[in-house]
């Protein structure tokens, strides 16, 4: 149980650092305020669906409180929260699923395999923790405040959230592990890892569709509430399908009884023992998955004269870094499913709410389409949105991160400092012109936008995506975060990707405000985002240039 209890501390300080945090609050101050920067910024992103769900709770308790059925509030939040958990859980379970390269330094401690398992499952649980505390406090605080509760309600209410991520992500780890056994007999670890990524678009549009239902409770709330109140309705079949929400409902709303006690006592009970089964049931199989995982594949092909000369062909230097770039980022899931996927899922969602608002978003489109500046206000958003879907990606804001401690090799070879940050440019400004033939695509099918107005958002859109890339590598040569022992470390730990994401989304979200408020309708405007961006970015990339010249030899791990 010792080593259990150790391996766990290990690998919850190596993926959240919080002994880190704890040593630099003591000696290093301005690293620990950047440390709390970055979790303000992660907690403030939960701002709007914490709104939404407020509000969805508040109406729903307000209806509910004259037929004296309220406690429907409680359940549903807690069916909500299991819910959400599970499908966030999967991949959380997937991303984290090979971490701290294992296959090298963990597996050759004396450790048994549910020591491992059971540490891999405890990141997953805190980060599921935090996920369905903010859902359950949308609608424990709301019921809690609205029906007059005591202390003791608001502790069983506590044990509870902390207990709910439990058994969604056992069905998770009973999922995704075999999924894996299969991917090492095919040999194909990253083609499962990929597989298993493109699961959030699916996962991304159902998302939006339970978005979709909220944000249209307004409209038609006796409906709706019909829909999940009425026998054989949601929650009555959800609570049936998984009985352990209805257990967990009763354990809160009857608090202050025996009643209440038994069921939380039943409620932890169940989550504890199907973790108790997950670990004696699928140990030794994930400990299987682990072995050789970081094992490369030797192709012992022969190659004849002819074949040797068209793979050592002599190209320019660029194009040869460029294309590294590209097979460097396809190479590893990790840095694919947690970048240039964005790209891809964020217009799939958007299509998906188009499709879920059925004839009624088709409507008031039509209706905008009439209006005489629906041609304007649509380039702005449509350079908005592809600026943003951009700057995403992170491919510019860890360009140098992603290198880890290969970057000593990259410096002793004959690489020209300036090519290879020109190269990194580049990378990311091929996918910007990718999300933006994705949203122009979107345009001409629902608006059909005229070509003068597709290239005004083509040309603008990638401009300002250059002057942003731009800054992101001055950020990353300056403050590169080379030394990491798992590639998810360079991208979601690394302060550069945060800033950059949420930069950028704070400035077109301030430009845009500022557009409405002074209610700016010039085509000038568009004179000034193409002309000021690209006289800032030729500054910029010349002065990066010089820069790099120099600091590319500095870095070190």
């Amino acid at each position: 149980m010792n080593k259990a209890i150790s391996t766990v501390k290990f690998y919850i300080n190596s993926v959240f650092g919080f002994s880190g945090l704890v040593r630099d609050l003591k000696y290093n101050k301005k690293k620990a305020v950047k440390t709390l920067g970055l979790l303000g910024l992660i907690l403030f992103s939960f701002s709007g669906l914490i709104t939404m769900f407020t509000a969805f709770n508040l109406k729903m308790y307000d209806l509910l409180k004259p037929i004296n059925q309220q406690g429907l509030v409680v359940l549903n939040t807690i069916i909500i929260s299991t819910a959400f958990t599970f499908f966030i859980g999967i991949l959380t379970v997937i991303a984290t699923y090979f971490l701290n390269q294992e296959g090298d330094i963990i597996l050759s401690l004396p450790l048994k395999p549910w020591n491992l398992f059971l540490a891999k499952f405890t990141i997953s649980f805190l980060s599921e923790a935090l996920f369905a505390f903010v859902i359950m406090a949308t609608g424990i605080i709301v019921y809690g405040i609205k029906n007059g509760e005591g202390v003791l309600y608001y502790i069983n209410s506590l044990l509870i959230t902390l207990t709910i991520p439990m058994i969604p992500l056992v069905i998770g780890y009973f999922i995704i592990t075999p999924i894996m056994k299969f991917g090492k007999l095919l040999k194909k670890k990253d083609f499962i890892m990929y597989i298993s990524g493109f699961l959030a678009l699916g996962l991304g549009v159902l998302f939006q569709y339970l978005t979709n239902q909220m944000t249209n409770f307004d409209k038609n709330p006796e409906l709706i509430m019909q829909k999940l109140t009425a026998p054989n309705g949601l929650i009555d079949l959800t609570s049936k399908l998984y009985y352990p929400a209805a257990i967990a409902a009763k354990a809160i709303i009857n608090n202050g009884t025996l009643e209440s006690f038994v069921y939380l006592l039943i409620f932890i009970a169940i989550a504890v023992g199907a973790l108790f089964l997950l670990l004696t049931t699928m140990s030794n199989i994930y400990y299987d998955t682990l072995i050789g995982s970081t094992e490369v594949q030797k192709n012992i092909k022969r190659m004849d004269e002819k074949e040797l000369k068209k793979t050592t062909i002599k190209r320019n230097l660029l194009i040869t870094l460029i294309d590294r770039e590209l097979k460097l980022m396809n190479r590893e899931p990790v840095y694919f499913i947690n970048g240039p996927m964005v790209i891809f899922l964020l217009p799939i969602i958007m299509g998906a709410s188009l499709f879920f608002q059925n004839n009624s978003i088709l409507f008031d489109i039509k209706k905008l389409m009439n209006h005489p500046d629906f041609s304007y206000y649509l380039n702005l958003i449509s350079i908005g949105i592809i600026v943003f879907l951009g700057a995403s990606t992170s491919i510019a804001a860890t360009c140098i991160s992603r290198e880890g401690r290969a970057f000593e090799f990259i410096k002793s070879l004959p690489i020209n400092p300036k090519l290879y940050i020109t190269a990194k440019i580049i990378h990311g400004l091929i996918f910007g012109i990718l999300a933006a033939a994705i949203i122009l695509i979107m345009d001409l099918a629902f608006f059909k936008i005229d070509t003068i107005s597709l290239l005004i958002i083509l040309i603008t859109s990638i401009i300002i995506l250059t002057m942003i890339f731009i800054l992101e590598v001055f950020a990353e040569l300056k403050w590169p975060k080379l030394n990491w022992d798992n590639p998810q470390k360079a991208i979601k730990q690394n302060i550069n990707e945060v800033v950059g994401i949420f930069g950028t989304m704070g400035i077109v979200g301030l430009f845009g405000a500022l557009i409405v408020k002074f209610n700016i309708k010039s085509n000038g405007l568009f004179i000034a985002l193409i002309v000021i961006p690209l006289i800032i970015s030729v500054i910029l990339y010349q002065k990066l240039l010089s820069y790099a010249d120099k600091r590319f030899y500095e870095i070190e791990i």
